[in-house]
């Protein structure tokens, strides 16, 4: 009972943390998008896309809306990364378009709050403690940035939070590796570039970590790395047959450096 009620109380609070980052004015206001810049009009273009292709029974990744006759091919460009647009799909239903961005986004910082006080709760057994953590990822201006941005795809980190923990705790057993990998999948297939944020961050975290235990740690390692390419495999098989298509812009150093970009600032 007692947990169930420290449950609501962080649901209550979080979705008050997250309505102050919001505002009120993006989640009542018809017509009205949380977010600005070049990205918006992108989002919600795609989440429009993607509910189509859903509900009509195809997995979206590939359009010839964009870049006619050519098209586009998601899963070469951005990984086909859809969990957002899957998560507003409900929203866009129930309060319209483009007012349901300002409700997913509060979604998803009381999803990545939730993750964090999950990770911190099995780490510390503080419920005191877990609840902090939960609120200070919810406040952080990363995800903060994103959202305003129109960009609630890099936001979504909820599977790379509890990640985190996961890895933190393979010393405990082969269940925390396997859900480590599984986790850092999930995070790839929700936005395909954190996991290479996620290596960065905690390659020297592993590493201490199998300094203080080689023979336990280093196995399970291989085991969640051999998880996570299994479980992203489809996504990485597709990016490669995009590759051998030509869908992909694999230019090389001599076109890099004869582009504008590459030559010397000339003062006049």
């Amino acid at each position: 009972m007692r947990r169930a009620l420290a449950l609501v109380a962080s649901l209550v609070s979080y979705g008050l943390g997250a309505l102050v980052v919001i505002g009120p004015q993006n989640l009542l206001t018809p017509d009205r998008a949380a977010g600005k810049g070049l990205d918006l009009p992108g989002t919600i273009w795609i989440h429009h896309w993607v509910a189509q292709e859903t509900l009509a029974g195809r997995f979206p990744v590939r359009t010839d809306l964009l870049f006619y006759p050519d098209g586009k091919n998601f899963l070469a460009d951005t990984g086909a990364n859809y969990v957002d647009a899957w998560l507003g799909m409900p929203l866009q239903w129930l309060v319209g378009v483009p007012q349901y961005l300002g409700w997913l986004g509060l979604l998803i910082l009381v999803l990545n709050a939730l993750a964090a006080r999950s990770v911190v709760a099995g780490l510390t057994g503080r419920a005191s403690a877990a609840w902090a953590a939960g609120m200070v990822v919810l406040l952080n201006p990363f995800t903060a940035q994103e959202l305003a941005e129109g960009r609630p795809t890099q936001a979504l980190i909820p599977f790379g939070i509890l990640a985190v923990g996961q890895l933190l705790r393979v010393r405990e057993g082969w269940r925390h590796a396997v859900l480590f990998g599984a986790l850092v999948a999930a995070q790839a297939v929700t936005y395909w570039f954190t996991p290479y944020f996620l290596a960065v961050a905690l390659l020297p975290v592993a590493l201490v970590l199998s300094r203080s235990a080689p023979r336990v740690v280093v196995p399970r390692l291989a085991v969640a790395v051999a998880v996570t390419l299994l479980l992203t495999s489809p996504f990485l098989v597709g990016v490669f047959e995009a590759l051998r298509h030509g869908e992909v812009s694999r230019a090389g150093f001599a076109d890099w450096r004869d582009s504008p970009a590459a030559q010397p600032a000339r003062w006049r």
